[in-house]
């Protein structure tokens, strides 16, 4: 017998291995990634719970694909959206006309899968952010190899990194 519970009132749990992550986003382009895995890799169509944040002529687009989605009037996504390639591993370009925020339902990552791989040490490199809260970056990047670690991608003096508005040397 739950206590406080009245038999006419019950209260009902849902356990589930889905989350959802809520995503606010600003008018004009933003830098977005995923820290869930998304549920669906059939293009953008499936991949948002619902339209409500996006307008006609919002863009989407994977920063290393020349493919990219724009939202119609029909509330589809349309062009490239079918080919992006959407997942926790990749950054994306969003350009919205309005403010708004977008869910994406997924699973969590399992952290054996929680590497992000800087493909050219001599560039900028794009990386998602896949932790689940806003962490100090100490802490955000505390598994990047230190230069006296023997890996091929290491932090090495004069490394930045940026984000919207801060960056860390």
């Amino acid at each position: 017998k739950a206590v406080g519970v009245a038999p006419d009132a019950p209260i009902q749990f849902h356990i589930s291995e889905y989350k959802v992550q809520e995503i606010s986003l600003s008018k004009g382009w933003n830098w977005v990634s995923f820290n869930v895995e998304p549920l669906y890799d059939h293009g953008l169509n499936m991949l948002f719970m619902d339209n409500d944040a996006f307008s006609n002529d919002d863009v989407i687009q994977h920063v290393g694909n020349p493919n990219f989605g724009v939202f119609d009037e029909n509330d589809k996504w349309v062009g490239g959206a079918e080919s992006i390639g959407i997942s926790f591993s990749n950054v994306y370009l969003m350009y919205m006309h309005k403010n708004g925020s977008i869910k994406v339902k997924g699973r969590s990552i399992d952290d054996s899968h929680r590497m992000v791989h800087i493909a050219n040490a001599n560039r900028w490199n794009e990386l998602p952010y896949l932790l689940e809260v806003a962490q100090p970056i100490e802490k955000a990047l505390s598994d990047y190899p230190l230069p006296f670690q023997s890996v091929e991608s290491k932090a090495t003096e004069g490394d930045w990194v940026k984000s919207h508005d801060e960056f860390a040397v």
